[in-house]
Protein backbone atom coordinates (compact mmCIF):
# COMPACT_ATOMS: atom_id res chain seq x y z
CA UNK A 1 0.00 0.00 0.00
CA UNK A 2 1.18 3.47 -0.55
CA UNK A 3 2.32 6.22 2.15
CA UNK A 4 -1.35 8.49 1.05
CA UNK A 5 -3.18 5.52 2.22
CA UNK A 6 -2.19 5.13 4.74
CA UNK A 7 -2.43 8.60 5.85
CA UNK A 8 -4.44 9.14 9.07
CA UNK A 9 -6.87 11.47 7.02
CA UNK A 10 -7.38 8.70 5.16
CA UNK A 11 -8.34 6.24 7.93
CA UNK A 12 -10.33 9.20 9.78
CA UNK A 13 -12.43 10.12 6.65
CA UNK A 14 -12.69 6.23 6.30
CA UNK A 15 -13.94 5.96 10.02
CA UNK A 16 -16.52 9.43 9.47
CA UNK A 17 -17.74 7.81 6.11
CA UNK A 18 -18.53 4.69 8.19
CA UNK A 19 -20.15 6.69 10.91
CA UNK A 20 -22.30 8.52 8.38
CA UNK A 21 -23.53 5.63 7.10
CA UNK A 22 -24.49 4.49 10.53
CA UNK A 23 -26.34 7.56 11.84
CA UNK A 24 -28.61 7.42 7.91
CA UNK A 25 -29.66 4.04 9.19
CA UNK A 26 -30.69 5.46 12.43
CA UNK A 27 -32.38 8.67 10.93
CA UNK A 28 -29.46 10.73 12.26
CA UNK A 29 -29.80 12.35 8.80
CA UNK A 30 -28.25 15.96 10.17
CA UNK A 31 -25.42 13.90 11.77
CA UNK A 32 -25.25 12.07 8.55
CA UNK A 33 -24.37 14.37 6.50
CA UNK A 34 -21.97 16.52 8.48
CA UNK A 35 -19.52 13.15 8.53
CA UNK A 36 -20.04 12.65 5.06
CA UNK A 37 -18.56 16.82 4.55
CA UNK A 38 -15.98 16.23 7.44
CA UNK A 39 -14.83 12.67 5.22
CA UNK A 40 -15.01 14.60 1.78
CA UNK A 41 -12.61 17.30 3.12
CA UNK A 42 -10.32 14.83 4.50
CA UNK A 43 -10.43 13.05 1.43
CA UNK A 44 -9.96 16.04 -0.56
CA UNK A 45 -6.94 17.26 0.69
CA UNK A 46 -5.21 13.91 0.80
CA UNK A 47 -6.17 13.59 -3.20
CA UNK A 48 -4.78 17.03 -4.15
CA UNK A 49 -1.55 15.95 -2.55
CA UNK A 50 -0.81 13.29 -4.22
CA UNK A 51 1.40 13.43 -6.96
CA UNK A 52 0.83 12.38 -10.88
CA UNK A 53 2.94 9.46 -10.48
CA UNK A 54 0.33 7.96 -8.46
CA UNK A 55 -2.72 8.05 -10.67
CA UNK A 56 -4.95 5.44 -9.49
CA UNK A 57 -4.74 6.61 -5.88
CA UNK A 58 -5.18 10.28 -6.62
CA UNK A 59 -8.14 8.98 -8.32
CA UNK A 60 -9.71 6.49 -5.69
CA UNK A 61 -9.11 9.28 -3.31
CA UNK A 62 -11.15 11.94 -5.35
CA UNK A 63 -13.65 10.08 -6.33
CA UNK A 64 -14.24 9.56 -2.32
CA UNK A 65 -14.38 13.17 -2.00
CA UNK A 66 -16.67 13.83 -4.53
CA UNK A 67 -19.04 11.29 -3.50
CA UNK A 68 -18.54 12.29 0.24
CA UNK A 69 -19.54 15.81 -0.31
CA UNK A 70 -23.00 14.62 -2.68
CA UNK A 71 -24.14 12.55 0.24
CA UNK A 72 -24.07 15.52 2.43
CA UNK A 73 -25.85 17.21 -0.42
CA UNK A 74 -22.92 19.75 -0.74
CA UNK A 75 -23.31 18.86 -4.04
CA UNK A 76 -21.12 22.52 -5.00
CA UNK A 77 -18.37 21.00 -3.83
CA UNK A 78 -18.66 17.90 -5.48
CA UNK A 79 -18.59 19.48 -8.66
CA UNK A 80 -15.78 21.90 -7.61
CA UNK A 81 -13.69 19.48 -6.25
CA UNK A 82 -14.21 16.99 -9.58
CA UNK A 83 -13.53 20.24 -11.27
CA UNK A 84 -9.98 20.59 -9.44
CA UNK A 85 -8.58 17.32 -10.15
CA UNK A 86 -9.92 16.79 -13.51
CA UNK A 87 -7.93 20.14 -14.55
CA UNK A 88 -4.68 17.37 -14.02
CA UNK A 89 -6.33 14.54 -16.04
CA UNK A 90 -2.95 13.53 -16.66
CA UNK A 91 -2.41 12.70 -13.41
CA UNK A 92 -5.68 10.31 -13.53
CA UNK A 93 -6.18 6.94 -14.77
CA UNK A 94 -8.57 6.92 -18.11
CA UNK A 95 -11.62 5.21 -15.26
CA UNK A 96 -10.29 8.16 -12.54
CA UNK A 97 -11.25 10.39 -15.71
CA UNK A 98 -14.52 9.08 -16.79
CA UNK A 99 -15.66 8.68 -13.45
CA UNK A 100 -14.89 11.95 -12.28
CA UNK A 101 -16.46 13.32 -15.20
CA UNK A 102 -19.80 11.26 -14.79
CA UNK A 103 -19.92 12.45 -11.55
CA UNK A 104 -19.18 16.39 -12.23
CA UNK A 105 -21.90 16.09 -14.79
CA UNK A 106 -24.63 14.39 -12.85
CA UNK A 107 -23.88 16.43 -9.77
CA UNK A 108 -23.97 19.68 -11.76
CA UNK A 109 -27.46 18.78 -13.16
CA UNK A 110 -28.80 18.58 -9.96
CA UNK A 111 -27.92 21.85 -8.87
CA UNK A 112 -30.45 24.47 -9.05
CA UNK A 113 -30.06 27.06 -11.73
CA UNK A 114 -30.81 31.00 -10.59
CA UNK A 115 -34.13 32.49 -12.35
CA UNK A 116 -33.49 34.50 -14.83
CA UNK A 117 -33.67 38.14 -14.26
CA UNK A 118 -37.37 39.02 -14.78
CA UNK A 119 -38.04 40.72 -17.94
CA UNK A 120 -39.58 44.60 -17.36
CA UNK A 121 -43.40 44.61 -17.25
CA UNK A 122 -44.31 46.42 -20.50
CA UNK A 123 -47.74 46.96 -19.65
CA UNK A 124 -46.66 48.65 -16.90
CA UNK A 125 -44.39 50.74 -18.62
CA UNK A 126 -47.17 51.44 -21.36
CA UNK A 127 -49.68 52.12 -18.51
CA UNK A 128 -47.22 54.91 -17.35
CA UNK A 129 -46.42 56.27 -20.14
CA UNK A 130 -50.53 57.04 -20.86
CA UNK A 131 -50.81 58.30 -17.33
CA UNK A 132 -48.42 60.45 -17.86
CA UNK A 133 -50.30 62.03 -21.22
CA UNK A 134 -53.27 62.22 -19.53
CA UNK A 135 -52.02 63.42 -16.39
CA UNK A 136 -53.81 66.77 -15.43
CA UNK A 137 -51.28 67.89 -13.16
CA UNK A 138 -47.78 66.83 -14.73
CA UNK A 139 -45.04 69.02 -12.59
CA UNK A 140 -47.10 67.09 -9.72
CA UNK A 141 -47.48 70.50 -8.04
CA UNK A 142 -50.66 70.97 -5.72
CA UNK A 143 -53.99 72.27 -7.65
Amino acid sequence: MNPWMKDPRVDKAALEAFEAERAERRGDLGGARARYHAAAGAFAAVALSVPASCPNTRGDLAIAAVASYARAGDLGMAVEVARRVLVESDALTEYGKSELLRLMREYSGLIARPLAPARPNRGAAVRDQVRSEFDPNPEGKAA
